[in-house]
């Protein structure tokens, strides 16, 4: 009965993710409001290089190949995690399909557990929507967009359209959430299945709820299936409504 009882105890007894996130994420509280009881979400940061505000197609490909991931994913060998994701969605198809499973095999051999990332990860997502028509709405410049297209493309999706934004890097988490709404929405395509807001540092996860009562259709946002395919990883499957269609009974 002792055993059991510092079980129930214990930080993160029903399941530990660990989430590596960009130096410049601020969205950690997207990733904490997806754990249900029991799951506790361990945050680390990785390396991107501070001389650039733009993301552009060089500097993505160079933070998914940098060893400070495996580093970073080390980190969490003390708590015994459960689960280790990436949580960049451009580093993580930047150099498209394949190198995302590269990637993740990288994070399982550091970590000693199970691994995703954010763009297999919305890949994941989108799919068990049963979406093959897709909305998309990234905030990056053209060049990054053009290679997202590709790897939806690749992934078996059509990307009805895509609306790029071109925003500087550090201006991606200063975007207001009612402005990103009006953008999906005047956007999204009458015969998408689903719409796609990319960037794990895009404040799309606040406007979900109201975007799919609007749109009549299912919105995933990058944060958002980072943490449910994740949990899907550790056999959590979990039903809340609060979360959006993604994760609804």
């Amino acid at each position: 009965m002792a055993s059991l009882s510092l079980r129930h105890q214990m930080v993160g007894w029903r399941g530990r993710i660990g989430i590596i996130y960009p130096e410049d994420g601020l969205l950690d509280s997207d990733f904490l409001r997806c754990a249900p009881s029991g799951v506790s979400v361990h945050v680390t940061r990785s390396f991107r290089d501070p001389a650039s505000d733009q993301l552009d197609v060089k500097l993505a490909a160079a933070m998914a190949e940098r060893d400070d991931i495996e580093a970073s994913a080390r980190t969490f060998l003390q708590i015994d995690p459960d689960c280790v994701a990436y949580a960049c969605t451009a580093a993580s198809f930047s150099r498209g399909v394949g190198f995302d499973q590269e990637l993740i095999r990288r994070l399982e051999k550091a970590s000693g557990t199970r691994a995703t990332a954010t763009a297999p990860a919305s890949v994941a997502a989108l799919k068990a929507l049963g979406a093959v028509r897709l909305s998309v709405v990234a905030p990056y410049g053209q060049e990054i967009c053009d290679q997202l297209r590709q790897y939806l493309g690749d992934s078996g999706f059509t990307v009805l359209n895509l609306v790029s934004l071109g925003l500087a890097d550090l201006d991606i988490p200063k975007t207001d959430p009612g402005h990103i709404f009006r953008i999906a929405r005047d956007s999204c395509r009458d015969d998408a299945d689903a719409i796609f807001l990319s960037c794990t540092n895009f404040r799309g996860f606040e406007i979900v709820v109201p975007l799919e009562r609007d749109l009549g259709k299912p919105v995933v946002t990058a944060n958002q299936a980072t943490m449910w395919h994740a949990l899907q990883l550790i056999g959590i499957r979990e039903k809340r409504e609060d979360l959006g269609t993604l994760f609804a009974p």
